[in-house]
């Protein structure tokens, strides 16, 4: 009698625990996401005094506008982990990209919320989500030129300005910034190869083809012999007469630093300038200013003379007796040499 009692037992635990594994995997497979989108209430409710992003990972309803209202107190950097988390668990689409972009700019990682942009861009597909993404992207291009113009970091903006225009071919715009940003720099060769691709553009193609005057025709700056100016010292640098255009006088501080001849705003208005051109960043003493990149049709020193050159109109004032600064955009037309000791500048023809 004993023995079939035992038996009926262990038979008995054999059911049991059959029907606890399958009730358990039942469980699991309600509580997987269809679709990319749960459909049971699988996990707690985020606690009234949560602030951490482990506290918010899961929505009850799994549904993201719900989901970033109840994350929206914390901090960037949780909101962002929170966002992280909740596409990994569920799916990866525009919206959650969007707030993980705005958090980043919050907390002045610009060039971190470029790259989560280029990343999502084959997120985008409603017209409305693309007016969006363009915004940001502007808004987050803007930030990183600014901040890295002012750390002196060209190479790096220019390194993330070219994988934009790699990724997003139909935004012409980002050409034209990374062609402006090429002519400070005086990298005739790459401004020549992005501008050239945007230059029939109907909304940016007259600029593109101004600044490709400055490079292609700029090239046939000469001087007649061996040209010696005077040059006024102030301190230890040197101011020199120049005319710009039609002959209208500038006087230029020589900067074999700067990659741009620049001159102030105020004074090219005054001698009847139209200012237009694509803007740029650019770093002075004051901080970073933005101000248009517009071709002249000539600069001349003496009868040293630069036809098409870009120069900087910038929002600044400089010190008395000084219009701008002479760059190298001019100055590398020539063999140059600046005596000190004598206070002058002379330009030779390049040499062969």
């Amino acid at each position: 009698m004993r023995w079939i009692v035992a038996v009926m037992i262990f038979v008995a635990g054999i059911l049991l625990g059959a029907w606890l594994m399958s009730s358990s995997g039942d469980a699991d497979e309600v509580a997987q996401p269809r679709s990319g989108v749960p459909e049971a209430a699988d996990v707690l409710a985020i606690p009234p005094d949560s602030n951490t992003a482990e506290d918010v990972l899961r929505d009850p309803e799994a549904d993201f506008d719900r989901f970033q209202a109840r994350i929206e107190g914390l901090a960037p950097a949780q909101r962002i982990a929170a966002i992280d988390a909740w596409m990994q668990r569920w799916d990866r689409r525009w919206s959650p990209v969007r707030h993980q972009v705005i958090a980043l700019l919050e907390m002045g990682a610009e060039a971190r919320a470029v790259g989560v942009l280029l990343d999502a861009a084959p997120l985008v597909r409603s017209l409305e989500d693309q007016r969006d993404f363009e915004v940001l992207l502007d808004r987050a291009v803007e930030q990183v030129s600014r901040s890295w113009v002012e750390a002196g970091r060209l190479a790096d903006l220019d390194e993330l300005l070219e994988q934009v225009t790699l990724t997003l071919p139909e935004l012409p715009g980002y050409f034209l910034h990374l062609g402006t940003l090429r002519v400070q720099e005086g990298d005739v060769p790459g401004a020549l190869a992005v501008l050239s691709q945007i230059q029939n553009d109907a909304v940016y193609g007259h600029e593109a083809r101004m600044l490709l005057d400055d490079l292609t025709e700029g090239a046939a700056g000469r001087a007649a012999g061996v040209e010696q100016l005077g040059l006024i010292r102030r301190g230890d640098q040197f101011i020199v007469a120049a005319q710009i255009g039609t002959g209208r006088s500038l006087s230029l501080l020589v900067d074999t630093g700067a990659s741009m001849t620049v001159v102030s705003e105020r004074r090219m208005q005054h001698l009847g300038f139209v200012i237009e051109g694509p803007t740029a960043y650019f770093s002075t003493a004051g901080g970073v200013v933005e101000g248009p990149v517009m071709t002249v049709s000539a600069l001349s020193l003496g009868k040293a003379r630069v036809r098409q050159l870009s120069v900087g109109v910038l929002p600044v004032d400089f010190p008395d007796g000084i219009d701008g600064l002479l760059g190298m955009n001019f100055l590398r037309h020539f063999d140059f040499r600046i005596d000190q000791e004598n206070a002058r500048l002379e330009l030779a023809p390049p040499s062969p």
